[in-house]
């Protein structure tokens, strides 16, 4: 009921009361009920707001006044029993609280909001949440408890059509596998499910950052050269077709790296010649003093030792300035 209907209705009621067709108590019921709405309704609103605000600090790093404005937002959202609204501020909360490093907190945050989504039967949202949950618990050590996290979260959310979170946490599960237990087999088989749903939804980024990682994972674990470079070559192939320049950057970097492990320096030094080119042509050159650094790597192990040298004092010059 917005503003102008309460008005209406307390008008008309007065009318009705004057001319006796409904008795007074009704009218006084229904303004605080009325009023209480209202209450209500400017208590989600002042919760909205200060989340908007939260997340502004949040993405200029200023977590600890994101951390208070959004239990400040927390404490609108409940006394309007605005549960879901609450459920996602407390989301954001363990996402502020990580990034300070308060895992208890973080933790506990979390674990509300999932008890709330469950209740609320919001199957993406819980399935969200725990993919986070169980990233949460990795900074602490706790990496058993990650996977059956994840595994829950992956369970869940494929009870929906949600395909894009589905892919994120089989990659998160890929990764978890990769680093913390070296179960490579496991690792690149969750992978190359997720590039299968990405080719299935014609997600052609998504597609080339499986591709990208997957060529990593061959390359790096495996050592199975060929495989990786072909799994490269294609992600290079997508990020250019998407214009994608810091995927294509990464690529690139990439396939430089397996050459160098390969000992094939001169197609190492061209991979990272493309990389740098492709970097220094884009808005913004994040990546260059690294990649100066790996063309130096790349002329050492040919045992051009000038040119070498040069490359990795411009990475230096690049990297201080």
């Amino acid at each position: 009921m917005n503003r102008l209907m309460r008005r209406c209705f307390v008008i008309s009621s007065s009318l009705l009361i004057i001319s006796g067709v409904i008795p007074a108590w009704y009218l006084l019921s229904s303004s605080q009920a009325i009023a209480q709405e209202l209450s209500n309704e400017e208590r989600r609103e002042e919760g909205d707001r200060l989340y908007q605000e939260a997340e502004s600090y949040f993405n200029q790093a200023r977590y600890h006044e994101a951390v208070n404005l959004l239990q400040e937002a927390l404490t609108e959202y409940r006394a309007s029993g605005e549960s879901y609204a609450e459920a996602l501020t407390l989301n954001a909360l363990a996402d502020a609280h990580r990034k300070l490093s308060e895992y208890r907190e973080m933790v506990d945050r979390r674990n509300e909001a999932i008890s709330i989504f469950r209740e609320l039967g919001s199957i993406r949202q819980e399935a969200i949440a725990l993919s986070s949950l169980g990233l949460d618990n990795i900074p602490v050590g706790r990496h058993l408890e990650a996977v059956d996290l994840l595994e829950q979260a992956l369970n869940l959310i494929r009870e929906t059509d949600d395909s894009i979170t589905e892919i994120h946490i089989l990659r998160y599960l890929a990764n978890t596998q990769r680093i913390f237990f070296e179960n490579y087999p496991l690792a690149i088989s969750l992978q190359q499910e997720a590039l299968g749903i990405a080719r299935e939804i014609q997600d052609r980024h998504r597609e080339a950052d499986v591709l990208r990682n997957l060529g990593s994972m061959y390359a790096d674990d495996l050592s199975q050269y060929n495989i990786a470079i072909e799994s490269l070559q294609q992600s290079v192939a997508i990020y250019q077709e998407l214009n994608i320049s810091s995927g294509e950057v990464l690529a690139f970097m990439e396939l430089g790296d397996t050459y160098l492990r390969m000992q094939d320096y001169q197609n190492a030094i061209d991979n990272y010649e493309f990389a740098l080119s492709v970097c220094q042509n884009g808005d913004s050159c994040r990546m260059e003093s690294t990649i100066l650094a790996k063309l130096g790597e790349g002329y050492l192990s040919k045992r051009d030792i000038q040119t070498g040298t040069n490359f990795i004092q411009q990475a230096i010059h690049v990297a201080v300035k």
